[in-house]
């Protein structure tokens, strides 16, 4: 965590470039301790989850936040990157968003109320009536997170991550109460609402902001202009991230799909990385407009995420077994393979997401809208094939090899559009610290036992290689940047 927000605003003698950067290294630095700490907390409440509840809790959980979920993307206008975007530091044009984005999830979720359970029923799941109407109040209490672009544009990283770890240890203290008091479903559903208000709660008390009674048809004018893509972008995203699990349901039922969610959800949690990522990066570009800088930004962030990323997929194929059943539960072994295909996915979402960034940092958001409209129906066609033909593994390749179809095109052609980028520069060492990691890892299962300990033994020599190998090929790099962190 940053212990002090304002501490570097004497870099600006440097130069804007300079201190730019400064503040964006910082802000990665301490913004990674902060989503290890998170994490940590998350998955701490997760483990006791995973062993207390059935799989089937976990599947109708996730049709009832496939189904809300997408609602909710229709009650904001992409205010908050509207307003770290804006070069405009007026309190009345923050307060005109507010206004608006809090009026608009308030109609949402009152029609999503009223109109989920004819919905519903006509879908033949009357049994997520309750969870609908529920998350209806999560719909409303995630409008309320618009003070984080009040600190997101001053680049005060501490603070929100600072308040967002303050939500996730409230939101994982309500899972684990609500796991161990037999809530079922039910349980992910307070957690959820849980961690939103309470950090919606620690982001106001951070930013210090107090609404204006103000509406500014001119900020909305542009906030539309801005937002209106992006908001059909988040909705159609959501679908396409979503849309597998109502398939996948459909043709294996609520256990099936339960042990599907999970595979998907925790090798996903490698995003937290990404939330904490775009919240550092997203600000630092739109304040360039130099491509040089973009460029030089994007290689570090792809290199940052890569060395995160890669590590997690080797582990996973070599000894996907043993960490599943270590870490979770021997019920989860027959979701081994979507768990290797999704940390696959997960990792090179990771990774390469944040061409998208540069997109919407130069108000280019109609591209990401085309993109989502075609991936919604290759991915729903592609989960619908797979299970059919081989049921939730087969629904995991199809999902798998058509994101990273997409992401490959996106990373390759549209970037390119824009900004002149190589990967191969900016992945070179992590790639070579994978290709040794995953030597030791195959080498060990010649020279160590087919046990628990052995495995052990070859994750830990794996992990080690693949470690030093990044700090021997970027070490004078590692050096500048926490020159430039401290």
């Amino acid at each position: 965590m940053i212990s002090s927000d304002d501490s570097a605003r004497g870099q600006d003698a440097a130069g804007p470039a300079t201190a730019l950067r400064a503040k964006a290294v910082r802000g990665l630095k301490f913004a990674s301790f902060g989503t290890v700490g998170k994490t940590a907390v998350d998955m701490a409440a997760q483990l006791v989850l995973v062993r207390v509840l059935a799989e089937e809790h976990f599947g109708v959980f996730a049709i009832a936040q496939a189904l809300t979920g997408f609602i909710s993307c229709f009650s904001e206008v992409s205010g908050l990157k509207f307003l770290i975007r804006d070069k405009d530091d007026d309190r009345r044009a923050v307060s005109t968003v507010f206004w608006f984005e809090l009026s608009l999830g308030l109609l949402v979720a009152g029609a999503w109320a009223i109109a989920c359970a004819p919905l519903l029923e006509f879908l033949g799941k009357p049994e997520q009536i309750p969870f609908a109407r529920a998350l209806a109040i999560w719909i409303v209490a995630e409008r309320l997170m618009l003070p984080r672009a009040v600190l997101d544009r001053a680049l005060r990283f501490g603070r929100v991550n600072l308040a967002q770890f303050s939500g996730v240890a409230i939101g994982s203290g309500a899972l684990v109460v609500s796991a161990l008091a037999g809530l079922g479903a039910w349980t992910f559903i307070v957690g959820l609402i849980a961690r939103t208000v309470a950090t919606a709660t620690f982001m106001w008390i951070a930013a210090g902001f107090v609404p204006l009674l103000a509406f500014d048809r001119e900020t909305l004018r542009r906030l539309f202009v801005f937002g209106g893509p992006l908001m059909f972008t988040t909705a159609l995203t959501f679908a396409y991230t979503n849309v597998d699990y109502l398939i996948v349901e459909q043709a294996v039922g609520y256990t099936m799909v339960g042990l599907y969610y999970a595979a998907y959800r925790y090798p996903h949690y490698l995003n937290q990385f990404n939330v904490i990522l775009t919240g550092v990066v997203f600000p630092s570009f739109t304040k360039t407009r130099d491509d040089a800088h973009l460029a030089r930004g994007l290689r570090l962030v792809t290199r940052y995420a890569a060395v995160i990323a890669f590590l997690p997929v080797i582990l996973m194929w070599t000894e996907g077994d043993a960490l599943i059943r270590w870490l979770i539960g021997e019920k989860w072994i027959p979701a081994l393979f979507p768990f290797q295909c999704f940390t696959t996915l997960a990792a090179m979402r990771l990774a390469f997401v944040h061409w998208g960034q540069v997109y919407i940092a130069r108000g280019r958001t109609k591209a990401l809208l085309g993109i989502s409209i075609v991936n919604l129906p290759l991915i729903a066609g592609s989960a619908w094939l797979g299970v059919r033909l081989a049921g939730i593994e087969g629904a995991a390749i199809g999902v798998t090899a058509a994101s990273l179809a997409t992401l490959a095109f996106c990373c390759n052609v549209l970037l390119k559009r824009l900004l002149k980028f190589s990967y191969g520069e900016a992945l070179s060492p992590v790639i070579y610290a994978t290709l040794a990691s995953l030597l030791v890892l195959i080498a060990g299962r010649y020279v160590t036992p087919a046990t628990d300990i052995g495995a052990a033994v070859r994750l830990i020599a794996g992990g080690a290689v693949y470690g030093l190998v990044i700090l021997g090929l970027c070490a004078s790099e590692i050096r500048r940047v926490l020159g430039k962190a401290a």
